[in-house]
């Protein structure tokens, strides 16, 4: 990583202190301090780490941040549909004490309807809840054709379940050639920072363990 995209990491490290704001929302997390299992990102190819280097997703990043090992189950091309498919028997079979949930990039992408999109999400984050998971929601915005509304869905499934919430997991990335593999996908820097904001949320609620 050059001395140049080193800088703007750190500089937007520095603020993923205020994502600190969004983990509560004025509400209890629910499952936190969460319980012994492991932490999975599901995902799509922003969890897979499209555009990284060699040790350079989002969830590489995030476990040497947080000194905990991290499972990476991103499928490139997934919807929010195709995640909640194989929830059961790849995520809650596993039973995790944290699962990190990101998806609904591709749904916008394809044009998918937006409240099919959120009737999913909606049950991976039940579902996850109830088992006892303590749940970190990556919001996805700023893509192309973005919905206007898309924040405040993310936003009010996260205050519905009472889940770790980051906003707009992409701000400040989406568009800077020097954070960005291509049109769509972070760089190595670029996960970088993704992987800070999810850490500066998650914290908190590591350290009441």
């Amino acid at each position: 990583m050059s001395r140049r995209n080193l800088a703007i990491v750190a500089a937007l490290a520095a603020s993923a202190g205020a994502y600190v704001f969004f983990i509560g929302m004025g509400y209890r997390v629910a499952n936190s301090p969460p319980s012994p299992g492991p932490i999975i990102a599901l995902g799509d190819s922003l969890t897979q780490g499209i555009g990284s280097s060699a040790g350079g997703t989002y969830p590489e990043q995030l476990s040497k941040l947080i000194g905990r090992p991290v499972v990476n189950l991103g499928v490139a091309g997934e919807t929010a549909a195709e995640g909640l498919a194989r929830l059961e028997r790849a995520v809650l079979a596993e039973k995790p004490g944290i699962v990190l949930v990101c998806l609904g990039g591709n749904d916008l992408l394809k044009n998918r309807d937006v409240d099919e999109t959120f009737a999913a999400l909606d049950e991976i984050v039940g579902q996850c809840t109830a088992a006892g998971i303590l749940v970190v929601l990556i919001g996805v915005e700023g893509l192309p054709l973005v919905s206007e509304n898309f924040g405040t869905r993310f936003k009010e499934l996260a205050g519905r379940h009472r889940c770790v919430y980051v906003p707009d997991i992409l701000d400040g990335i989406f568009g800077r050639t020097s954070l960005m593999s291509d049109g769509i996908h972070p760089n190595t820097a670029g996960y970088a920072i993704f992987a800070e904001r999810v850490a500066a949320a998650l914290r908190p609620h590591l350290s009441a363990e």
